[in-house]
């Protein structure tokens, strides 16, 4: 894996998705269809409905078939399930140099700051958490990049 895309699911009041929320998924996709450029990429999403939801938006929006798609309870709670993420983000690694984890609002902080201790990174401030929808860890390049709907 060259890259890990670590995404919160569309606006739901509830478990689906809304209108804005399949909206901020398209173009999300749309932007995440540059960084993919043909390149193999797996989708890992929360259990939950509007993940799931998003992950395929996604999915159509980047073009081409996700080597594969996983539905997983440890994505929506990587700190309750550290290892068991920790596992799949592994197994995913060797299948596709690019992996997107679509989860929730806390869940993407929990992630990412996790993931960037890797990397001898700073953590960015919280704020800008809440004003994104995830971020790109490259570990080729040693970065990390906000991304918006």
């Amino acid at each position: 894996m060259k890259r890990l895309v670590v995404v919160r699911h569309g606006n739901s009041p509830g478990d689906d998705l809304t209108e804005a929320g399949r909206f901020q998924a398209e173009r999300l996709g749309q932007s995440l269809r540059a960084l993919c450029n043909g390149d193999a990429f797996v989708i890992a999403t929360s259990d939950k409905n509007r993940a799931r939801q998003t992950g395929v938006i996604l999915a159509e929006q980047i073009g081409g078939t996700p080597i594969e798609t996983v539905a997983d309870e440890c994505v929506a709670q990587p700190l309750y399930f550290e290892d068991e993420f920790a596992n799949l983000m592994k197994r995913l690694a060797d299948r596709a140099d690019i992996v997107i984890a679509v989860s929730h609002q806390m869940s993407v902080q929990r992630i990412v700051k996790r993931q960037i201790k890797g990397l001898g990174l700073t953590w960015v401030a919280p704020e800008i958490v809440s004003e994104c929808a995830g971020f790109v860890l490259d570990y080729e390049a040693k970065t990390i990049t906000p991304i918006s709907h």
